[in-house]
């Protein structure tokens, strides 16, 4: 016949309190077996139980102990005798080792617990890629970063491990405060994160926004001229604005929210190549070999291998040949007419960051040449208020048939010195380096040119201000945008490399020389 054992009030104090006497019981030896089935009961399905029942287990381990006294350091018998475990318990053994067992498998998980589970309210641990550039206002204890610490990135990526499992990537140029544990602001810069279940709550503030997380992979791209945005690619956060209205909202994956000063959501598509999710293996590296379009789109190759190539899309869309021409190493860009040009939605370097720019190019000859020639570039197309706002190569006409290369940052301009021939390929290389005693070198064919400068002020190309313009290639960046003075009709490029970083001489001579 099947026994009902008895049943344990319900508030939890009772309850505990009823458990306690009866493994009180147990080890007294006087339990009943309606008693012990019961307590077999709880061990195996309460975690609250079994570290009760440790407990007693110790208390009576050290009680026993300390009856022995001195007899036990004499005493050629085992502390407890083989028969004194035989007598009367053999119908109790299965009991005793699965209870056992229960206690003994607590007692480990707790030591695991504390020695190999994660300091909530650790310190903060950070990893950069090659080349990165950050100033920590903060202290550093147990080789991490203390709460309150605030980050400024000037070059490169940041990895940043929290004490509760959270990961975050962080891009240049970034400035960022550690909170706590469960908290970063983001003052400006681009921020992924991965959360996992046992960190939900991580909230990630910016300027604009508080992105709180439920359990989640999302990003916030915060810039001082923009609204910040937020972008969910797994799970679901809630977005709140802290300012204004106030708005709130919850943003699944696949999802972007932008939240204005005024406090304001408003719907944005997804966009996932501007985030990485893993450190980089060196500088950004884009290389458009423009040998194959997919219809109108050139596709660059990344050594960003989580992060989608950028595309430059020829216009005007439908053009049958798109730009294709016979080129240096396969085909080439060539823009035959007025209104061809390409563009991308990748923004670009900003600031002061280090970068080199090489391509080979194929100048125009007679009625196609112009004074000055607008070949690629980016950053802000109105200068007015800022001198050093953008980015951008030209040439410029020096005599009959011969070109020199040149670059204007707004106002400010760097001008080389040796001359090309018109219809003949040549390479171009220009790297800013603001540790040289010269900021910028120029490379034509492997060879370095003089520079000189005029009105220049030093560099500092916006990127992300509203009148920002992406990279373009055989567009005007600083003229009219309905004048063709400088649109560089009848000029052909291959083997665009665009990089992060400031290359040697030699390395340029090998960049050269391998491109294709």
């Amino acid at each position: 016949m099947h026994r009902c054992p008895a049943q344990y009030p319900k508030h939890p104090k009772t309850f505990m309190s009823q458990l306690e006497e009866q493994i009180q019981e147990l080890f007294e030896g006087v339990a009943s077996e309606d008693t012990e089935r019961l307590v077999a009961e709880q061990l195996r399905s309460s975690a609250e139980a079994r570290s009760l029942y440790s407990k007693h287990a110790r208390l009576h381990a050290a009680l026993d102990h300390r009856a022995l006294g001195l007899e036990s350091l004499t005493n050629p018998e085992p502390v407890i005798p083989f028969e004194e475990l035989q007598r009367g318990q053999r119908k109790r053994i299965g009991w005793w080792i699965a209870a056992a067992s229960a206690a003994a498998i607590t007692l480990m998980a707790i030591v695991l617990q504390q020695t190999l589970m994660p300091n909530p309210h650790g310190p903060l641990q950070l990893q950069s890629s090659r080349g990165a550039v950050y100033h920590l206002s903060a202290t550093v204890e147990n080789s991490g970063i203390a709460e309150g610490s605030e980050i400024i990135l000037s070059e490169g990526v940041l990895k940043l491990t929290f004490s509760s499992g959270v990961t975050s990537i962080v891009e240049a140029p970034a400035q960022f405060t550690y909170k706590d544990h469960k908290t970063l602001y983001l003052l400006h810069g681009r921020a992924w994160c991965h959360v996992p279940d046992t960190a939900t709550g991580f909230t990630l503030e910016s300027p604009d926004m508080d992105v709180v997380d439920l359990g989640t992979e999302f990003a916030v791209y915060s810039t001082p001229n923009k609204a910040d945005e937020c972008y969910v690619f797994d799970g679901e956060v809630q977005v709140k604005a802290r300012y204004g209205e106030r708005q709130q909202q919850i943003l699944t994956a696949g999802n972007g929210l932008e939240a204005s000063g005024l406090g304001r959501l408003k719907a944005i598509d997804m966009d996932h190549r501007k985030f990485l999710t893993a450190l980089p293996d060196g500088p950004l590296h884009l290389h458009w070999n423009l040998d194959a379009p997919e219809g109108n789109v050139y596709y660059a190759q990344s050594n960003f291998s989580n992060l989608e190539p950028p595309a430059l899309r020829f216009m005007p869309d439908g053009r049958q040949s798109n730009g294709l021409v016979q080129g240096k190493f396969g085909n080439a860009l060539r823009f035959a007419q007025s209104g061809d040009f390409a563009f991308s939605a990748w923004p670009g370097i900003g600031g002061k960051e280090k970068r080199t720019i090489a391509f080979w190019t194929k100048m125009p000859t007679g009625e196609q040449m112009q004074s000055e020639m607008s070949l690629l570039g980016w950053g802000r197309r109105r200068h007015s208020e800022n001198a050093q706002s953008c980015f951008l190569i030209y040439a410029k006409a020096e005599a009959s048939e011969q070109f020199t290369f040149c670059l204007t940052l707004g106002e400010g301009r760097v001008l080389s010195d040796i001359p090309v021939q018109a219809d003949t390929w040549a390479h171009v290389a220009i790297v800013y380096h603001p540790e040289h005693e010269s900021a910028f070198q120029v490379y034509i064919n492997g060879e370095a040119s003089n520079v000189t400068y005029a009105g220049f002020n030093g560099l500092n190309t916006l990127i992300d201000h509203p009148l920002s313009s992406p990279l373009k290639i055989g567009d005007s960046l600083t003229q009219d945008i309905r004048s063709n003075k400088d649109i560089p009709i009848g000029t052909t490029l291959d083997e665009l490399h665009i990089i992060h970083d400031a290359l040697s001489q030699e390395q340029v001579r090998t960049l050269m020389l391998e491109s294709h």
